[in-house]
């Protein structure tokens, strides 16, 4: 894990834990109460002396800093020691003479030598020059324990602090902040006392306490890059969540088109609440309306009108051209599940009578929605996946018993005819989401196992466990116009091999790149060649079956994310 995935899973728990804390709005606004920072030290008697040890290996020769937390000077210097005494070396003192009252602290070491670079415990023939520095932040609590140390882990817990500051942290709630953030660096509970907080991360020892660690390989270039003086800077603040806005309900689709987000919301099943957010500054989505109506399984969008599926209960097309009044204009009783838009013409998949159909829908004049065709796309059937690209339209089907899946394309340049047909069959895969660009082909992923069968009066049940998931490309030239034997094989599957993350229904598709939603993480890759651009930490949400409730778009490099327990999450992803 690099420290900047580190740095943004963080952010992702600080803006789930300390926002809901503080009562909403940026991080840090707090109610002004006392968050625990830590007792007040330093009476300014000069017979009170603290003790602390610098250690990236042993640390000698450096200087230490000693500042206020707020303060830009230092309060104290001292020099750590040489010792032949591993245990002894790197210690330095100081006198609460030179400690201002306070609560929080940060102590710097700049520097000086390692003289056991690699841990051994032994000696190195040549001490390694440090020509950087690194930090760590305590409680006055802490600093009088005189078991403290200064090592590559508090300076990621400093450097985490920092930004999140930058991002409106406040410093009564740093302590509870490297609280949450220190059991993503280390697995052992080190004071044991029963938890895994900002207790252990001063207290971990590189030569002792090696195997504390989640994941050793970035400490040890932490390491490096410290001694080497290389300004850190893999920090950089892309992918990283800029703004956010909590809303009540099920949160779980979105679509944006300019600077607003249509996001549904449901607390129950039979209802649901479309909220328009201005989203032109990222860093402050802003609520400007809401429409209530019943529950919106899909909706599309254009400049002035939002089309909603209702399932059963048909289609509304919403005037949100004034986004702080949206007024109904027009609707249909015919059941719609899931709808795109293309111009004019409006693609509803619906399934009447346990058959999957397509219609094209002329919403040219959009109080009076006209359905001009329809297609039937096999019995026993749903569409899961919709995408448009010019009259052609790319579908695929899903069978509810066996849980396969079908590619259909649509030819929709008559207006009074949908011409639906049959490309591929994948026999093990079934597919939760499905983009075309060009003649390219997308589509997430599970591989069903069928777990038992129960006779019913409807033909059967079967249960399903999707212990497998990936993104997929077809090239549609290559695909079979006869039935096929299609298992992923010959094509690309962009999940790790280790990973046991699901993708849970939604891709996204630009010129050049590739986002696959997951659910803690956004892949990011290359559409062509499918090398990691970058992977995106967000929080950890509820696992669900195909088609759970988490949906996404990203425009100009800014991902809109849907999450069913937060709300609205706008993340910057790299250029």
């Amino acid at each position: 894990m690099k420290v900047s995935e580190l740095i943004s899973r963080a952010s992702c728990i600080c803006l789930a834990l300390l926002i809901t804390a503080c009562g909403g709005g940026v991080i840090g606004t707090g109610d002004g109460s006392d968050s625990g920072t830590g007792d007040d030290i330093g009476t300014g008697s000069s017979f009170v002396e603290y003790q602390g040890q610098a250690l990236l290996g042993a640390v000698v020769e450096s200087t230490v800093h000693v500042y206020d937390f707020s303060a830009v000077e230092p309060s104290c210097t001292a020099t750590t020691q040489s010792s032949t005494n591993l245990s002894q070396a790197g210690l330095f003192t100081f006198t609460g003479a030179c400690i201002r009252n306070a609560s929080l602290f940060k102590v710097t070491v700049s520097g000086g030598v390692n003289i056991d670079t690699d841990n051994d415990l032994v000696i190195d023939e040549v001490p390694t020059p440090i020509e950087g520095s690194f930090s760590a932040i305590l409680t006055g609590a802490q600093i009088d324990t005189l078991a403290w140390k200064v090592s590559a882990v508090t300076d990621i817990v400093a450097r985490t602090i920092r930004y999140l500051q930058e991002r409106g942290l406040a410093e009564d709630r740093v302590v509870e902040t490297i609280d949450v953030i220190a059991p993503l660096i280390l697995k052992e509970d080190l004071n044991a006392d029963g938890v895994i907080n900002g207790d252990d991360i001063i207290l971990w020892n590189p030569q002792t306490h090696g195997s504390a660690l989640k994941d050793p390989a970035l400490i040890d270039s932490i390491i490096q890059e410290i001694e080497a003086g290389v300004e850190i800077n893999d920090i950089d603040m892309s992918g990283q969540i800029i703004g956010q806005l909590l809303l009540s309900g099920n949160v779980r689709l979105i679509k944006v088109l300019d600077d607003t987000a249509y996001v549904v919301s449901s607390d129950d099943s039979s209802s649901a609440t479309l909220s328009m957010i201005d989203v032109s500054d990222g860093s402050n989505p802003n609520l400007m309306g809401s429409y209530s109506t019943q529950l919106i399984t899909d909706l599309s969008v254009d400049e002035s009108f939002v089309y909603l599926a209702l399932g059963e209960h048909g289609l509304e097309i919403v005037d949100v051209s004034d986004q702080s009044l949206p007024v109904q204009v027009g609707s249909s009783s015919t059941k719609v599940d899931r709808l795109t838009l293309s111009s004019d013409v409006l693609l509803a998949a619906s399934v009447d009578s346990e058959q999957a159909l397509l219609h094209r829908v002329d919403v040219s004049n959009p109080e009076a929605p006209e359905f001009l065709a329809s297609v039937a796309l096999g019995s026993g059937t749903y569409i899961s996946g919709l995408s448009v690209v010019g009259d052609q339209a790319l579908l695929s089907i899903v069978h509810w018993q066996t849980v396969q899946s079908r590619i259909h394309v649509v030819d929709m340049s008559n207006p009074n005819l949908l011409d639906a047909s049959y490309l591929e069959t994948l026999y093990s895969l079934t597919v939760s989401d499905i983009s075309i660009s060009d003649t390219t082909v997308h589509f997430s992923a599970l591989d069903p196992h069928y777990l038992n069968f129960e006779p019913s009066s409807d033909g059967g049940v079967i249960t399903v466990i999707f212990d497998e998931a990936g993104v997929y490309t077809l090239d549609l030239d290559a695909l079979n116009t006869t039935p096929g034997a299609f298992d992923g094989s010959e094509n690309l599957n962009l999940m790790d091999a280790d990973s046991n993350a699901f993708v849970t229904g939604s891709i996204d598709t630009d010129i050049n790149r590739l986002y696959s939603y997951a659910p803690d993480k956004i892949d990011v890759r290359n559409r062509f060649d499918f090398s990691i651009v970058e992977n995106v930490i967000l929080p950890e949400i509820k696992q669900g079956p195909v088609g759970s409730d988490v949906d996404f778009v990203v425009i100009n490099n800014i991902a809109y994310i849907a999450l069913q327990q937060y709300g609205l999450v706008i993340v910057q992803l790299t250029p």
